[in-house]
């Protein structure tokens, strides 16, 4: 969590001089390297502004929080807020990690299919109920080796 002074796309940097592609790749490059995962937000998408108004005014998403796979599998109802700030140029940012699965702004959880799992007699029965999402991690955790 914080201040990367990186974009992930032009889309989210309003004024000044732009990024370069191959900057902004780069980037992108450096979070897949570490296997890290931007996590979202809610609220504003701008992180920083420099204060000014008019043409001089400058806004971007430099902020931002990210995670491995297996740690967005340990905290699957994890919710980044961009706040309000009256003194900084960046917003704070709050993470909490005992978001609500029924909130209206939750991740979409995702489902992934295994083809060893196919093997499995039960396979077919497992799939339907996952897709439908009854009792997901139990019926999931079933065909796991323990």
């Amino acid at each position: 969590m914080g201040d990367f002074n990186e974009i992930l796309t032009r889309s989210v940097k309003e004024g000044g001089v732009m990024k370069s592609e191959r900057q902004i790749n780069e980037f992108k490059h450096t979070l897949n390297d570490f296997m890290l995962r931007d996590l979202g937000y809610r609220g504003c998408p701008f992180t920083c502004c420099n204060g000014r108004t008019g043409l001089e005014r400058i806004r971007c998403h430099l902020d931002r929080c990210t995670g491995t796979t297996e740690w967005l599998s340990l905290s699957p109802h994890a919710i980044v807020t961009h706040e309000i700030s009256g003194v900084s140029d960046h917003c704070p940012m709050r993470l909490s990690l005992l978001g609500r699965p029924n909130q209206e702004h939750k991740r979409r959880k995702v489902k992934i299919f295994e083809a060893m799992c196919v093997k499995d007699a039960r396979c077919e029965e497992i799939i339907k109920a996952l897709w439908h999402g009854r009792n997901q991690r139990a019926d999931a955790l079933k065909v796991l080796p323990k």
